[in-house]
């Protein structure tokens, strides 16, 4: 499991509610995703040089409580390739290791140059899954 602490500012929150908005946490999920793939050694630029993009294709979201300023917490639980398709969980938990948000991603691999599905590459699967076990 990848996990990767960030800290939310009162600034973020959405007014009147006083929590981080739902859409402010799909950017947090992402932010936890572009980390990973930075950490596996596979940041945007290396893909993109390799003519590769991860486009989102669907999204699985159940938001379970509201997520406040302070620290938390972004996970990578499981990535699975297979072929054009990778599959990524994610959660979010609070400071007190509530969690917040459960997330699948469902993602295509797509050449830059013909916007075509692609197989994904053996080594980016390989990364992938490798550090979601090991992190």
């Amino acid at each position: 499991m990848y996990i990767k602490t960030y800290t939310i500012t009162e600034a973020e929150l959405e007014p009147g509610y006083n929590h981080l908005n739902h859409a402010a946490i799909l950017t947090l999920l992402e932010r936890g995703r572009l980390d990973f793939l930075i950490d596996v050694g596979f940041p945007n630029e290396e893909l993109h040089t390799r003519d590769l993009f991860l486009v989102i294709a669907h999204i699985d979201i159940h938001y379970k409580r509201e997520i406040f300023s302070g620290e938390n917490t972004v996970t990578v639980d499981a990535v699975l390739c297979e072929g054009k398709q990778m599959t990524i969980k994610q959660r979010v938990m609070n400071a007190k290791g509530k969690e917040c948000v459960q997330a699948t991603y469902d993602f295509r691999a797509l050449s830059g140059t013909t916007k075509r599905s692609i197989v994904i590459p053996d080594e980016l699967s390989c990364a992938m899954t490798q550090g979601c076990l090991s992190k």
